[in-house]
């Protein structure tokens, strides 16, 4: 049996990277330091948004976002959904994730933690936009508090 030590790996072309299938290749974060509310029923950007550019075509990419909602309406409660903007194209939900922080008591101001995990198969390596998208549901005012994050993750194929 052979060992291999190493201290450094280097890749031989410039910007062409080490890439090793199944291993996370690139990361990207994105926030929203203030919070923002709506009394739409129709889904609308929120600015939580990463944008990740794939090396390869066959790579995927993990996106994971976390926030706090809340709809203090009886009923009510927050929509949530994940859009996906392929370079200049108009963007489009990928996974809707539904209704959350549904307050079910009249006089309630439920606020509920929400996240959404989604695997991606893109097939680009043009830059790709991932926002989170919302709207109230049913009834009342949706609220998303600040401080929600979202990553993506480019994991080589």
């Amino acid at each position: 049996m052979s060992t291999l030590f190493v201290d450094t790996i280097n890749e031989k072309t410039t910007n062409n990277g080490v890439y090793i299938p199944g291993h996370v290749l690139q990361a990207v974060t994105g926030t929203l330091s203030a919070g923002i509310n709506t009394t739409s029923g129709t889904m609308a950007a929120t600015g939580l948004k990463a944008t990740i550019t794939p090396s390869t075509t066959s790579s995927k990419i993990y996106v994971a976002a976390s926030m706090t909602l809340q709809n203090g309406t009886a009923n009510g409660g927050t929509n949530i959904e994940l859009y996906r903007k392929i370079g200049s194209a108009t963007a489009a939900s990928i996974f809707k994730y539904g209704s959350v922080g549904l307050s079910q008591y009249a006089g309630s101001n439920n606020v509920s933690v929400g996240s959404l995990v989604y695997l991606d198969s893109p097939s680009t390596t043009s830059a790709i936009e991932y926002e989170i998208y919302y709207s109230r549901y049913s009834t009342g005012t949706a609220y998303l508090h600040s401080g929600p994050q979202i990553i993506a993750m480019e994991i080589g194929a």
